[in-house]
């Protein structure tokens, strides 16, 4: 009997590792490490990457060896220049019967937890410096920035809008999928009945 398989994906300080966590400690369910497509991240003894066309995430699920019923994982897109084509190709290494969890929380929050922890490094782009900026985010800035990681207004900005791409592209995939659930940070923990449910369990 084939093992059912799910794939925790989202941003980066979304909650995919809260929820993965979760998850792991169930009877019967395995998730493991952490997927990175198209990044610019250091590959680890548990973050992977997947190369375009030569991943297949059924067998990496195989690769755990794990004995129990329901396999998954979790995949953190990083705020950079993802292509619509570049998430359909990724969404192709994907088995069809694969469940997807989208994990969604507010950028302003995702924000919040990217400068209160180690910040993120930005590539240099050029910035309309004219442009609407997220709003309250110097306030954002005042509370929350270190001395020795400060995001200017641009690069919230220019972060703000490749998240919002990437979930904006992931809920159109969602329309391509059946087994596919959209959850918020603040309702995991309400939702997790549902999501144990979906997965198999």
């Amino acid at each position: 009997m084939e093992k059912a398989k799910f794939l925790i994906v989202g941003n980066i300080r979304s909650g995919t590792t809260w929820l993965q966590v979760l998850l792991d400690k169930c009877k019967q369910v395995i998730c493991k490490n952490e997927l990175r497509w198209l990044s610019t991240t250091e590959p680890s003894n548990y973050r992977v990457h997947m190369g375009k066309g030569s991943f297949s995430f059924s067998s990496f699920l195989a690769g755990l060896g794990s004995s129990e019923k329901i396999l998954g994982s979790k995949l953190i897109l990083d705020p950079q220049e993802h292509s619509e084509e570049d998430l359909i190709a990724l969404f192709k290494t994907l088995d069809p019967n694969t469940r997807i969890i989208h994990v969604q929380r507010s950028y302003r929050d995702v924000l919040k937890s990217i400068i209160q922890n180690r910040g993120y490094d930005l590539d240099r782009e050029n910035y309309d410096k004219s442009s609407s900026v997220l709003k309250g985010i110097l306030e954002l800035q005042e509370n929350f920035v270190s001395k020795e990681q400060k995001l200017s207004a641009q690069n919230c900005e220019s972060i703000t809008k490749r998240l919002y791409k990437n979930d904006h592209i992931l809920s159109y995939i969602q329309s391509e999928r059946n087994m596919y659930f959209s959850v918020d940070y603040d309702d995991i923990q309400k939702k997790l009945p549902e999501i144990l449910q979906f997965i198999g369990l």
